[in-house]
Order: structure tokens, then C-alpha cells, then sequence
């Protein structure tokens, strides 16, 4: 995609990532790339060292990479592959020096600070990675002139926030992470502005969110391309003043499209779930979890969501309801139950750190086939 070698057919409707999939499978079967299995099970691409090697010759005009053992790299005016591994302290402003027309920038794995102001200014920009920089807080301002970026790639990277303008980003196709921030320019409303968002994403900082309007300006119910959705509340001084009807109704606005496959809930502040929550009409969720241990679980919740009734669930794990006592009938059914029998695709179920849980009711119908 980013050296515009995707192009669909002429009567076809698909984006450059669909054109891409199909390139991509096209390469596997030609046995340009190989499947392997690492040891921890992860399947991952390789190439054969001499494809490589050839590769390499014919990208070196447009490939540029600052290896962990050079101090300076050489970045030509051609150059569309960016790839940043320096360990020293290389100012990654020089890295931006000539280039005003990348398509492709790496800089995930660092120990960068903060991005300058003139990020901006690539304005040909489709992909920037940014994982795992744990030391960088903040995205520059001028990430908003970015208006040919689709794809957005900050996950395990701490921001306090997002930067203002998110919302200019019409072409993003996938952001990994969406932090809410206190201000009128990165609140709810500049995630749903983003209608065209792909596979997965996580809203963190939920806890800025302050009513049920804001949470609805996300339109997370329009976003039928997303199949994965993390919501993540986070540790405040004032959570002991939280109102759990304002938390509930929260949740309940930001209740995801039916197409949703997985679902991962932490630090949920309110003392009941909406009815969204385990309603039979999400015929496509395969994986649920609730809570982690440590500090992300639910401190006021009493009850659990009719899970029981999501007809494809195959995964789940529930932890760290610190109130829950009863694990009751609402567990696999309620009053608009569809399924006769309770969690019929069942394969694991994970229950930890339920430290006041004393009774687990028995049922009359044959729940876990």
C-alpha cells in the first residue's frame, strides 16, 4: 500500500487493506512468504534468505533503517520505508530531515521522549507504528494534519491522552488505542468521528467520561468493522464518589455493533451491567473477559451479566469481582432470554480473585453441555 502497488479492479469496492489481504495470500501460496510457529505457539511470516537478500537490493533506494549499532542513518529524499532501532540518544527529529513524502514510519520499541511538531508535515503519512515506547506520554499537536493516515499503532505506549483533533483523521483504518482525554478536542466525540475503523481497538481512560451523552458521541454501535473491543476504566482518588447509575449508563451507550467477536471489560466502576452486556443478539462473540487481577478489577459490582445467552461463547474468564457473593439464575438467563440452554459453545471458564464469593446456585436446565 504504501508504495501504491494495491489496486482494485475497476468495478470493484474494496480498500487497500482488502486488496492487500488477498496480495498477501497470493505471495504465501507462491511461497514468496512462509508460515512458521515460534516456540510460544505465535504464527509469523518469514522469507527465505535469498529472496531477502534480493529484495533488499532492489528497496535499498527507498528502505531506510538505523540498526542498534549506528549512531546516524542516512536518509535519502526517496526514501518510503523508515525502520528506527538506535539505542543511543539520536534525536528522532534528524530521522524527519528530507523526507516529505514517507508512507511508512517505525519507531515502535524505543525509548523516545516525545515526537516533534513536524511530524506534521509528512502529509503522505498511511502507517505509524509507535508500540511499546514506554517512555512517550504525549503526541504531538500536529497529529491532526495527518489526513492520509490509516493506520495508527500506539498500543502498550503510555499517553495520559490523546492529542487534539482526532477527529480529522477520516481515513484512519485501524487505531489501536483511543485515550480519552478531559478536553472539549480529544473527548468521546472525536472517536466517533472515526467511522470507518477496523479489526480492533481499546478506549482507555473511561473514567473522563463524565455522562452518558459523551459516551454515546463515541458511535461505537456504527462501527460494524470492529470485531475486537477492550473498555478500560482506570484507578482516580474520587472513585468512592461515583454515581452507578451515571456508570451503567455509561456502558450501556457504549454498547458496541452485533458483528463484535470478543469483548474485554477492566476497572468498571458501576454495581450492575446493561442489558447489552450478554444479549443474545451478539451471535458472533466467541470470547468475554472480565477483569484482571492487580488494580483493573470491579470493586462495586454485586451481580454478573446474562452471559449464559451469547449463543457462540467459547472463552471466559471472570476475575476480581471484589463485592459479587452470589453467582445466581442472572448468569444464564434473564427476562428476555433466547438460548433454553445456557452456554451451549462453552469450551473454558476462568473464575480468580473473587475474595467475598460464597454460593454458586444450582439450575434445573443442563447449562455447560
Amino acid at each position: 500500500m504504501a508504495e501504491n502497488f494495491l489496486q482494485p479492479g475497476p468495478v470493484e469496492k474494496k480498500t487497500p487493506e482488502e486488496v492487500g489481504d488477498e496480495y498477501f495470500d497470493e505471495l504465501v501460496a507462491r511461497s514468496f512468504f512462509q508460515p512458521r510457529t515460534t516456540q510460544f505457539g505465535e504464527k509469523i511470516f518469514v522469507m527465505h534468505d535469498l529472496v531477502h537478500d534480493l529484495a533488499m537490493i532492489f528497496a535499498k533506494e527507498f528502505c531506510s533503517r538505523a540498526e542498534e549499532h549506528e549512531k546516524a542513518v542516512e536518509i535519502g529524499t526517496r526514501t518510503r520505508h523508515l525502520s528506527h532501532l538506535a539505542k543511543e540518544d539520536y534525536p528522532i527529529s534528524k530521522l524527519l530531515e528530507g523526507i516529505d513524502s514517507s508512507a511508512l514510519f517505525e519507531l515502535s520499541l524505543t525509548e523516545i521522549v516525545t515526537l516533534p511538531e513536524s511530524l506534521g508535515s509528512l502529509y503522505n503519512l498511511q502507517t505509524l507504528k509507535l508500540s511499546s515506547c514506554y517512555s512517550l506520554k504525549m503526541l504531538p499537536g500536529s497529529m491532526q494534519d495527518l489526513v492520509n493516515l490509516r493506520h495508527l499503532d500506539i498500543s502498550y505506549t503510555p499517553l495520559n491522552e490523546m492529542p487534539m483533533g482526532m477527529s480529522k483523521l477520516k481515513s484512519l483504518q485501524f487505531l489501536s488505542n483511543y485515550v480519552v482525554g478531559k478536553h472539549e478536542g480529544n473527548k468521546m466525540r472525536e472517536l466517533g468521528a472515526l467511522a470507518n475503523l477496523q479489526k480492533s481497538i481499546c478506549i482507555s481512560h473511561l473514567e473522563n467520561v463524565v455522562n452518558s451523552n459523551e459516551a454515546s458521541e463515541a458511535r461505537m454501535c456504527d462501527k460494524d468493522g470492529i470485531d475486537v473491543l477492550k473498555l478500560c476504566w482506570s484507578r482516580t482518588e474520587d472513585e468512592n464518589m461515583v454515581d452507578f447509575q451515571i456508570e451503567k449508563d455509561i456502558l450501556d451507550k457504549l454498547r458496541p455493533h452485533s458483528n463484535l467477536k470478543e469483548l474485554e471489560i477492566l476497572g468498571y466502576r458501576g454495581t450492575k451491567f446493561p442489558d447489552w452486556l450478554g444479549h443474545f443478539s451478539y451471535h458472533n462473540i466467541t470470547k468475554v473477559t472480565l477483569g484482571i487481577l492487580f488494580d483493573l478489577g470491579f470493586r462495586n459490582c454485586y451481580m454478573l451479566p446474562s452471559l449464559g445467552q451469547l449463543p457462540s461463547l467459547k472463552h471466559l474468564s471472570i476475575s476480581s469481582f471484589l463485592r459479587l457473593e452470589i453467582v445466581g439464575a442472572e448468569f444464564y438467563r434473564d427476562d428476555e432470554s433466547f438460548l433454553e440452554t445456557p452456554f451451549p459453545m462453552l469450551e473454558t471458564l476462568s473464575f480468580e480473585s473473587m475474595p467475598c464469593w460464597k454460593e454458586w446456585c444450582s439450575l434445573e436446565w443442563n447449562a455447560f453441555p
